[in-house]
């Protein structure tokens, strides 16, 4: 009896993976781009409100000097615009 012989395979390695592994990672990439894409606006939002705070917080020091300047040394109830002095100086007009 001769030997048959068999043919020799190469390759047994898979050319492409499941259709069910590839629908679940394209799933997670979509998903991290989108948390990515959200991450970054919300820093590009963060830095937009940090720098109106700075920008409010300038304009409130330019107020206070103005108040100061024409009140003197003053608290301002912030509800009503009632002055209470802080020392015995009077309100010069």
């Amino acid at each position: 009896m001769a030997k048959t012989k068999t043919p020799k395979v190469t390759n047994l390695r898979p050319e492409k993976i499941s259709e069910e592994q590839l629908t679940s990672m394209q799933s997670l990439i979509s998903k991290i781009n989108k948390v990515t894409f959200d991450l970054g606006t919300v820093q590009a939002k963060n830095h937009e409100l940090l720098h109106m705070h700075g920008m409010t917080n300038n304009e409130i020091t330019k107020l206070q000097e103005q108040l100061e300047k024409q009140y003197g040394t003053i608290d301002i109830d912030i509800k009503d615009g009632t002055i209470k002095y802080k020392d015995s100086e009077s309100h010069n007009s």
